[in-house]
């Protein structure tokens, strides 16, 4: 390099026979250097390894240009190969050192000369480690390989500084997937392992066939257990996503919090639905200490209604409202497109809280009103009106909800982090991911409603103390149900403690509306029961019974009507089970405090230990033998962290147990399961079957014709707006005069906006 920088030297990597290099690669990395240098590529062609006391070396190696050798016979398509002579050849001496022996630097084609090409040639598209890293972050977490490349661009200052393609990318992140997929379940159990490290009270579960296959696996973090012992009453379930390798159905288990937030409580993957349902909805409440949900809403699938009849026999089952409608909206597209009123009537049947009358009134004046009579969908829709309609479960428990909603839009952020066609393992730690953010959005909220004062809006006594005992998110609601309260006045009745509550404007309302409700009190209790039962089904005081509250002079809302999940307190009471994990804000609870108390109790032995040999040699063993006990005690926490796995042939268990040790001195990770104590070694579970589709796998769940059609007039819209704001193709946009609203001048040339005259202004200062 420095004759080269002095001038004595043209090239400054110049190879010579008898030069040495200290190892193999720092002779590649010299020749790859000269080959840019002089414009071409190179490529390993032979190699020679030894043994040399019982360990393999390689004595010799050999790269030549990468258009070297010739193609071979019958070869039809297109090749570089011209039997180029140029090679490099060294050899290891017996210091350890490889020497050139041999270089032949002539070639018999034409080099490259410009940067710009040089950079396509093979042996210079080389990608560092930090570089495939990032890359591997970046697919990970459902990044494009467009965006990769762009976002690579931006970080070296441009795409021109990269010093590798785009289809040296694409290898690199087939290279990615590739080791994503091997040994997939190991992987897989891998990392619940370290989530236990991290999380004693992550739980999961598997079930597997009579070849070891994995049939279903379901998890949950401690969290997640520990949010369903407060809000666990209800849940959604949904399956309609299964973007992942094996193609299976992918469940999860969804709630609502004090704050109206979406809390996953598992998640569950299944190779077929019909046959594992049963067993994810027994592992779902062995996982959460036994406790069964009141309410579950899903879709309208048959297999999953007979499971849950079958194992959650005291939980009520309704669908899914969205399901239930959603051949309604796409068959009589017309009429909610339209700019009638059918889509504004059809929301107040099936929305509103309406009793049993009300709905089958409401619902034939519907169909009289709009001829659809005998309307084969709604007639369907209309029989099962028990299974979705409120008059029919407003005295069951549903927390607000009437659809799966929270559990597609779940599934539609898992969707952003997942890759499509991505192996278990991926899928696990971004499922991880979206649970971690759920739990931070939960922390937010609850620091807010801490912190924050709420201004009374009303300035009722009522509504001071619902202010106090709410959550914000609780609190708006109850203000909601106040507001509405205005709209009724309270008249008397014959019999003592029942009230009557009349709409004002009852000649106004629809003939089917219910505009008189009548709330019945409990002199001894305090309850308050109004016929519209919004209390059963919500758990927030109605209109009705805040109105005879504040009529009666009621100034704190009643311990009967107060339901503890919507309050501030909702997570004062931790099931037994959970004691070990309630308060995860100390610091023995920070991995990092633990780290810094241990590093710095290590430095104070070190520096007493290295002052004598006979204090070294004490301290030496005693940390040997605290890294072994350590170290055992770290197996057998792994070896009972989940619920179990059960398999569906007899005989699997009793070979598991016998196939669970290795014949190495170093027994496998295993996993046992608590129920029956049979263990069984990881490396012995199967990925399930690979069932392959035609064409690319999408990342996007199946939608209808109408949901489609939304979309793109959605798309329209915004690209008509953006137009209309200016730039290519824009929309002239027509401009209207601001005092007049003509279109054929602004307000500059408005006559209503012309000056007065000369003369006019003399004779207005004459009248001053």
């Amino acid at each position: 390099m420095r004759s080269a920088a002095d001038g004595s030297k043209r090239n400054m990597f110049l190879p010579s026979v008898g030069q040495t290099f200290p190892s193999i690669n720092d002779a590649y990395q010299f020749y790859n250097l000269y080959s840019w240098e002089f414009g071409f590529s190179i490529r390993c062609c032979k190699s020679n390894d030894r043994s040399v006391n019982g360990t393999k070396q390689r004595i010799m190696q050999e790269w030549s240009c990468q258009r070297g050798g010739q193609p071979k016979k019958g070869t039809v398509h297109s090749t570089t190969m011209c039997g180029c002579p140029a090679r490099l050849r060294v050899i290891r001496n017996s210091k350890g050192e490889y020497y050139v022996s041999i270089f032949v630097a002539d070639h018999n084609h034409e080099l490259v000369e410009s940067c710009g090409e040089k950079r396509h040639l093979h042996s210079h598209q080389s990608i560092d480690q930090a570089t495939k890293n990032m890359v591997r972050y970046l697919r990970e977490n459902n990044v494009s390989l467009s965006k990769v490349r762009c976002i690579l661009g931006s970080i070296n200052g441009s795409m021109g500084n990269l010093t590798f393609s785009k289809q040296r990318l694409k290898t690199v992140c087939a290279d990615i997937a590739s080791d994503l997929i091997s040994d997939d379940m190991q992987k897989t159990f891998q990392s619940f392992i370290e989530m236990h490290d991290v999380d004693p009270n992550f739980v999961y579960s598997f079930q597997l066939d009579s070849e070891c296959r994995v049939t279903a696996l379901m998890w949950s973090s401690g969290y997640s257990c520990r949010m369903y012992s407060h809000f666990g009453d209800v849940v959604t379930f949904d399956t309609t996503y299964r973007t992942n390798l094996y193609n299976m159905p992918f469940g999860m288990f969804v709630g609502v919090n004090n704050h109206f937030q979406s809390v996953i409580y598992a998640g569950v993957l299944m190779v077929s639905e019909e046959t594992s349902f049963e067993w994810a909805f027994k592992t779902f409440v062995k996982m959460m200490g036994g406790k069964a949900p009141v309410t579950m809403l899903t879709d309208q699938c048959a297999a999953m209604g007979a499971a849950i009849r079958n194992v959650l026999k005291q939980t009520v089952h309704r669908w899914c409202k969205w399901h239930v409608f959603k051949k309604v909206v796409e068959v009589l597209g017309h009429l909610f497109n339209s700019k009638g009123s059918f889509q504004d009537d059809f929301n107040k049947v099936v929305n509103h809280m309406l009793s049993k009358k009300e709905f089958k009134d409401s619902w034939q004046a519907m169909l009289e009103k709009y001829g659809l009579q005998g309307h084969p969908e709604l007639n369907r829709a209309f029989e099962a009106r028990k299974m979705w309609a409120k008059a029919w479960f407003k005295n069951v428990f549903c927390a607000k909800m009437t659809s799966t909603q929270r559990s597609e839009s779940a599934n539609n952020v898992l969707k952003n982090l997942v890759p499509c066609n991505s192996p278990l393992n991926l899928f696990v730690q971004q499922y991880a991911k979206l649970v971690k953010e759920q739990e931070m959005a939960d922390h937010q909220e609850e620091k807010k409603t801490k912190q924050r004062v709420i201004k009374l809006r009303f300035g009722w006594r009522i509504e001071g103390h619902a202010a106090t005992l709410y959550t914000r998110a609780a609190y708006e609601l109850f203000l909601e149900e106040l507001h509405k309260s205005t709209a009724y006045i309270l008249e008397d009745t014959d019999k003592p403690l029942i009230y009557k509550v009349v709409h004002i404007e009852k000649e106004r309302r629809e003939k089917w509306s219910k505009v008189e409700f009548y709330v019945s009190v409990d002199e001894k209790t305090s309850f308050h029961s109004c016929e519209c039962a919004l209390y059963n089904h919500f758990g927030i005081p109605c209109c009705h019974t805040l109105l005879v509250m504040y009529q009666k002079g009621v100034t704190e809302i009643p311990a009967v009507h107060i339901m503890k999940r919507w309050t501030r307190a909702a997570r004062d009471n931790v099931v037994d089970h959970l004691l070990p994990v309630q308060d995860t804000s100390g610091p023995m609870n920070s991995k990092i405090f633990r780290h810094n108390v241990l590093e710095n109790t290590a430095k104070e032995v070190i520096s007493l230990a290295e002052l004598d040999p006979e204090g070294f040699d004490y301290a030496l063993k005693q940390l040997l033998s605290v890294q072994k006990n350590l170290q055992a005690r770290r197996n057998s926490l792994r070896t009972s962290c989940h619920v179990g796995f059960e398999s569906s042939d007899s005989e699997f268990e009793a070979s598991s147990s016998r196939n669970a040790f290795s014949d190495s001195d170093r027994p496998p990770l295993q996993i046992v399961d608590t129920t029956s104590g049979v263990a069984i070694d990881v490396n012995a579970i199967q990925a399930p079957i690979v069932r392959k589709a035609h064409g690319r796998p999408s990342n996007k769940r199946w939608k209808s014709a109408r949901e489609v059609s939304i979309r793109t007039v959605k798309i329209r819209k915004e690209r008509s707006r953006k137009q209309a704001a200016g730039g290519s193709g824009a929309v002239k946009q027509t401009r209207h005069c601001k005092k007049c609203r003509s279109r054929f001048h602004d307000i500059r040339q408005c006559p209503e906006m012309q000056p007065l005259s000369p003369i006019e202004d003399e004779e207005d200062e004459m009248d001053l």
